[in-house]
């Protein structure tokens, strides 16, 4: 289990990434569950996670300063589990 709250760019990153890897050594076995609950968006059809130092003034701020939640499904998507639950808790209208 990985559980954190209030994260900023480098520590979300982090955790998502010990996330991954402690599913990958838990083996084929295991039933993976990832909440996600924060500010997110969605930019030219992709979702993204804003950490909460994320400096988002303008739509293409979005891509730099958040997380594009696909890149992180795609790589979970790899790890050869039993199954897979995302969960995201970031319904947010678009200001842009």
């Amino acid at each position: 289990m990985v559980g954190a709250r209030d994260l900023d760019e480098d520590a979300l990153r982090k955790a998502l990434r010990d996330f991954l890897d402690k599913a990958a050594a838990s083996g084929p076995d295991t039933v993976a569950f990832v909440y996600l609950a924060g500010y997110g968006l969605q930019f030219e059809g992709e979702t993204f996670f804003a950490p909460v130092n994320a400096r988002i003034v303008t739509a293409v701020d979005v891509p730099v300063a958040a997380l594009r939640v696909s890149d992180y499904l795609k790589r979970l998507s790899t790890v050869p589990l039993k199954a897979r639950f995302v969960v995201l808790d970031a319904a947010r209208a678009n200001p842009f």
